[in-house]
């Protein structure tokens, strides 16, 4: 990231910030009103608060940022943005949030020439853990049942 520099453009003083953003990366963008987000390198998906329009921008392509509140721009691909925001705006705050990898999947193994397919034992793992809840659910609602009716007027009957 470089630092603020100060310049002058046909409607007056601004403020530039230049920020690298990696791929999956996130830069978050606070009290952007007015702000122009450029795009020199890379596709950004960006997204306002309160507004149900996304948008996708690739090199050359800018954006001004028309509400105050939160605006959130991922990185699909290594990123330079560029924020132009009026000198004026002394509220604008920006950070880039590192996304971590996903682990990496392994794959269990049944002898030590053929792996299993992956979605074979990840669909056996996931229907065990479904009947075990299902199964902890009935158990917890049928001691719920006894419960309550031990607690009825007149005591537990047969």
């Amino acid at each position: 990231m470089t630092p603020n520099e100060f310049s002058v453009v046909r409607t007056g003083p601004v403020l530039r910030d230049t920020i690298e953003v990696d791929r999956n990366d996130i830069l978050r963008i606070h009290h952007g009103c007015g702000t122009e987000v450029h795009v020199h390198q890379g596709t950004v998906w960006l997204t306002q608060d309160g507004d149900p329009r996304d948008r996708f921008l690739e090199v050359g392509e800018r954006f001004r940022i028309d509400r105050d509140g939160r605006v959130i721009a991922q990185a699909f691909s290594d990123a330079v943005i560029t924020l132009v925001s009026p000198a004026h705006n002394r509220n604008l705050k920006f950070a880039v949030v590192r996304v971590p990898p996903p682990p990496a999947r392994v794959v269990p193994v049944a002898s030590d020439r053929e792996p299993l397919p992956s979605g074979a034992y990840g669909a056996f793992e996931l229907a065990v853990a479904f009947v075990g809840a299902v199964w902890d659910a009935v158990g917890r609602r049928w001691s719920t049942l006894i419960a309550a009716k031990s607690a009825a007027p007149g005591g537990r009957h047969g």
